[in-house]
């Protein structure tokens, strides 16, 4: 799980502006662990929302050949979550006021993706 952390903070490093923030948090819903990555980068065109998770894609052709990236990073987190029983999904532009921490508006329209994995409730035998 941590190279899917990895993964999402790199994309969210890359494609937010100098002097832009990121959100980085955790908490339990339910029979799930929930994470989350949130940045006030310009967030992802609907026109790619479809296509987000495929391989070697990337949204913005111009802007990634400023930041780098082999368009793979999100393909490998979606499959490693899903080898865990989880999923994975994003919302782009983020909804005003859904992060009161972090600031949109202007070009920045903002990406969260958000991780849910099942928590196993594991026995502890006595011995």
């Amino acid at each position: 799980m941590s190279q899917v952390v990895v993964n999402l903070l790199s994309n969210s490093i890359k494609y937010t502006p100098e002097g832009g923030r990121i959100l980085i948090g955790a908490e339990e819903k339910g029979n799930d662990i929930v994470f989350s990555v949130a940045d006030n980068g310009y967030g992802i065109p609907l026109a790619a929302h479809d296509k987000v998770f495929e391989r070697f894609f990337q949204a913005d052709s111009i802007m990634s050949q400023r930041v780098g990236g082999s368009g793979l990073g999100l393909t490998i987190a979606k499959g490693i979550v899903e080898e865990h029983g989880g999923s994975i999904y994003f919302e782009s532009p983020i909804s005003a006021g859904r992060f009161p921490d972090l600031p949109l508006g202007g070009d920045r329209k903002g990406t969260v993706f958000f991780v849910h994995l099942p928590m196993k409730k594991e026995r502890i035998s006595e011995v």
